[in-house]
Parts: C-alpha cells; structure tokens; sequence
C-alpha cells in the first residue's frame, strides 16, 4: 500500500498521498520494527507479534526503498539495509541461494516444521537486493541479489503464472543495468 500510494503521489503529482505513505511507513516502523532489524506481522495491543516473516521483511524493503528513491531520506535506505542484513542472516539458505518463509522453529510440529522458499518474495528480495546495490555501491548486496535470482530460476520454469512477477523483476533489473 505504501509502495501504491508513492507511485500515486508521483504519477498524480500529489504531494498528500506522498505525506500518507511516508506517515504510514513511520506508524510501521516505530510499532512493527523491532530495534534488532526485523519485523513483526501484527500489532494487538500494545504488543507487536510474529517476528521475521519473509513477506514482511521484503514488502517492508520495498517501501523504505522507494521512500528513498522519492526523498532522498538516508534513513530509509539505512533502515532498509538494516532489515535486509536481518532478512539474509536468519531467512537464507546457503545452499539453495534462496530466502525461507519464516524462521527455523526447532519446536514447530506437522506442516509448520517445512519451511517454503516461495518464488514471489524470493524474487522481490533479489529485486530489493539489486537496488539497495545501485544505491549504495555495496556489490555483496548484488552478488546476493544474483544468487536469489539464479536459485529462483528453477522455481520459475514450474510455477504457472506466479512466475510472472519473477520474469518482471529481470526485465526491471536489465532495463535499469542492474545485472
């Protein structure tokens, strides 16, 4: 949504949907981000819960990202950066290249024991991977990105139409030079 009402703001020329997204994206970060680098999926209370889920790690990149890309902001990209480190540090697999689903729960039983590596936020993280890199020169960030898209690549061919946002990420990344 916040990602929505940015774009909104710059096609419509808008500067209050802008002040919404950026108002909305400070709401998630002061009450959903905990000051480790990650992010919860829900706030009940005054108690924020579900740490680490891969959709909101990458979603909530993407919008720091073009909060940055619209302001400017150094805290956004920092902020992003910082729940990105967190993202690859506990949700990647060093083998397959490709993001988990969730945290490892060694207590977790039946089907919430099996973790996924789902094709839409693993192709998303690289995307965010690939444009952290543009803006900040650091070439780990696109050495993984490459990763990510390369162990998706097998994932893509099998999918069906879920793979579309996969082929979109790389004609995003070749129309901005970012492979």
């Amino acid at each position: 949504m916040i990602s929505s009402y940015l774009l909104a703001a710059q096609v419509l020329e808008d500067a209050t949907l802008g002040a919404q997204a950026l108002q909305a994206l400070d709401y998630l970060c002061t009450h959903l981000m905990h000051r480790d680098g990650y992010m919860f999926h829900y706030v009940m209370g005054d108690q924020a819960y579900l740490a680490g889920q891969l959709a909101d790690q990458v979603w909530m990149v993407q919008a720091l990202l073009d909060a940055y890309a619209m302001s400017g902001s150094k805290k956004h990209l920092e902020t992003a950066i910082a729940l990105m480190h967190f993202t690859c540090q506990e949700l990647l697999d060093p083998q397959s290249g490709l993001f988990y689903d969730y945290l490892a729960d060694p207590e977790a039983i039946g089907r919430l024991a099996l973790r996924e590596q789902p094709l839409t936020e693993n192709a998303l993280a690289a995307a965010c991977l690939l444009r952290m890199s543009a803006y900040s020169h650091r070439k780990n960030l696109h050495g993984t990105a490459l990763r990510v898209l390369s162990g998706s690549l097998s994932k893509y061919y099998h999918t069906g139409i879920q793979g579309a946002f996969y082929a979109c990420v790389i004609a995003q990344a070749s129309e901005q030079s970012w492979l």
